[in-house]
């Protein structure tokens, strides 16, 4: 079995990279190298690699338990994963308020990314526990989201 670890087209999700040689090497990371900044890419890791909290059973996203947490709590009783899943959920068109508006190969690349990397942590933070994460990628309402996967008693 063949598996194809070859990353995505950087010059077509970043269409700035199309204005650097071809050889120039990873113009993505030539990119980085020339634009990138420290700070930015600390905050980035926030959102690729979050931190979790946890209350009542529940794994949420952040590191403190939202104000809306009781409300949800009330309103959903006893089933945790849709709380969860309320809670654990963010839209990609929110991300970024003062972006332009991105491409869909771009949002669906990061919707991508996001759940990879929200399931990795989820597993190194949580290793006794399963959980699911999906990325919606329907073009009018792309979402992330997770909630802990439960066994019925």
């Amino acid at each position: 079995m063949t598996r194809d670890t070859r990353g995505p087209n950087y010059s077509d999700l970043i269409p700035e990279l199309r204005s650097y040689p071809d050889d120039i090497g990873a113009p993505v990371v030539v990119w980085l190298t020339n634009f990138g900044r420290y700070d930015h890419a600390a905050a980035y890791a926030s959102l690729f690699w979050p931190s979790f909290t946890e209350i009542d059973g529940c794994v949420l996203l952040g590191d403190r338990v939202p104000e809306t947490y009781a409300e949800w709590k009330a309103q959903l009783g006893d089933d945790l994963s849709a709380i969860e899943s309320v809670l654990n959920h963010r839209h990609l068109s929110h991300l970024f308020m003062r972006a332009p508006e991105p491409h869909d190969a771009l949002l669906d690349h990061l919707g991508n990314v996001l759940r990879d990397t929200w399931a990795a942590k989820l597993r190194q933070d949580f290793p006794d526990r399963e959980f699911v994460v999906t990325f919606n990628s329907r073009p009018d309402d792309r979402e992330i989201a997770f909630c802990s996967r439960r066994r019925d008693v």
